[in-house]
């Protein structure tokens, strides 16, 4: 039996993580998942790639505001904000996207912590993105999907071979389940949870933000070194599987629900 055994958004893109119980679904993701990102003052986007330190910065979610904490400082943003209006060009890897700058109190913020100039923006309402070859899926600021899912046996026979084992964080998956051999899920081309049924779109190629320890912020060269030996295809490292929604019924998934293979 395939249950899902955590669920997780991440509102801001690169930072912390909110850990759900059940969360609500969208044509573009989990509600609010990667609503947010930082950008410098290019336009281009930033990432724990860049600045492993990002890993630090926590988020929480409440009734209408945002809340980011960095050590001993934090930062609250709106949900909704009518006044903001400015706009600005950003780029998302190679892709171009209209977005609007966060106000300038929430600017300086983030850009002294980090000691440069950046914008926290979010996506204009205007602007459709899409996963790339796909024009029926929506998304915001994510990499490439809507969702990403990754089975706990993966993890766990990838720990199986490294010196030290390490967090599912590193991975920043939206859906983990329990049950399954390792790597089952590239086997999928359709499940169903509850009413939902989602389509797997590809695998996920991964990046140097998996080297980066999400408790301390400091980047190293595991699990990408031993990942390399045994999940590396097309010149592409490859852990986790994407999610395009197909329809629901409800919108929403919780931790504990089957997973059914289709």
């Amino acid at each position: 039996m395939l249950k899902i055994s955590e669920l997780y958004v991440y509102p801001v893109k690169s930072l912390g993580r909110i850990e759900l119980q059940s969360a609500t679904l969208s044509e573009t993701g989990f509600e609010y998942d990667r609503y947010w990102m930082l950008a410098d003052k290019n336009g281009k986007h930033i990432t724990q790639r860049e600045e492993p330190k990002l890993a630090l910065f926590q988020v929480a979610l409440s009734q209408d505001s945002l809340l980011v904490t960095y050590k001993e400082s934090t930062i609250e943003i709106k949900l909704e904000n009518p006044t903001l209006k400015e706009p600005i060009l950003v780029s998302v890897f190679k892709e171009k996207v209209e977005a609007i700058k966060e106000e300038q109190v929430v600017n300086e913020w983030f850009s002294d912590l980090l000691g440069k100039q950046v914008y926290l923006v979010r996506q204009s309402s205007t602007e459709k993105r899409w996963v790339k070859q796909n024009n029926e899926a929506r998304i915001l600021f994510q990499d490439g999907a809507q969702y990403l899912i990754i089975g706990d046996s993966s993890l766990d026979d990838l720990n199986s071979k490294l010196p030290s084992p390490i967090k599912m964080n590193r991975f920043r998956p939206n859906i983990v389940f329990a049950g399954g051999s390792p790597f089952i899920e590239d086997q999928w081309k359709k499940i169903k949870i509850n009413e939902t049924t989602f389509e797997i779109t590809k695998s996920c190629a991964r990046c140097t933000v998996t080297t980066v320890n999400q408790e301390t912020g400091e980047k190293g060269e595991e699990p990408l070194k031993t990942l390399s030996q045994y999940r590396l295809s097309e010149r592409k490292i490859w852990f986790g599987r994407y999610l395009k929604l197909i329809d629901s019924k409800d919108y929403t998934i919780a931790v504990g629900d089957e997973i059914s293979v289709m």
